[in-house]
């Protein structure tokens, strides 16, 4: 039971083994012509917003294994980048997890071009950040990813009346065949949610 629900961490014994992606964005809802439209109010229109969202994320072959990534949480060094360029470490991979990282955009103008971000993302990290952390997804089988492999994760942020959940799933794949796969986690977000 302790490797189906996602857990808030601070990373030390861990290796970030390929670049964060992008699964998905988020814009809070504001009052617009068409709610005026519509005669709901601003709480109204937040409140009709579907929040579900689904990512489909392939992180191919790194010969350098991410290993400038450091373990996930704060800023990407520089020395190790410069240090592992060029380098074949060529290891087989074992996938615990994933991690879920942020970057948000808290404002921005387009007059003036000016932006105010917070981040626990390693490439855009927020300097002196420590007060969030990631999420990390565990694997209820962990994946052996060897060289010249894609790992392929699917993730869900569902919901219902009531509560708020995330699914996982992973996959190992190379030349078009599947080495290994994980099922489904937390379906229907039997072992874990939020209350709305």
């Amino acid at each position: 039971r302790a490797l189906k629900p996602p857990y808030v961490v601070r990373c030390h014994a861990a290796s970030q083994t390929h670049d964060e992606q992008a699964c998905w964005t988020y814009t809070h809802p504001h009052v617009s012509k068409n709610d005026a439209d519509t005669g709901k109010s601003s709480a109204e229109a937040a409140a009709d917003v579907h929040n579900d969202r689904c990512a489909h994320l392939s992180f191919s072959s790194d010969p350098t294994n991410g290993s400038r990534n450091g373990c996930g949480y704060g800023a990407v060094n520089g020395d190790i980048v410069r240090a592992v360029e060029g380098s074949d470490i060529g290891a087989t991979l074992t996938i615990h997890g994933l991690l879920g990282t942020f970057h948000s955009v808290l404002y921005e103008s387009k007059r003036t071009k000016r932006t105010s971000t917070i981040s626990i993302a390693p490439h855009s990290f927020s300097t002196g950040m420590f007060s969030w952390f990631p999420l990390y997804f565990p694997l209820k089988e962990v994946l052996r990813v060897p060289p010249a492999s894609t790992i392929n994760c699917s993730i869900w942020r569902k919901s219902d009346d009531s509560r708020v959940w995330y699914e996982w799933c992973a996959e190992v794949e190379k030349s078009g065949f599947i080495l290994s796969t994980c099922s489904i986690h937390n379906p229907g977000g039997r072992a874990y949610h939020v209350k709305k």
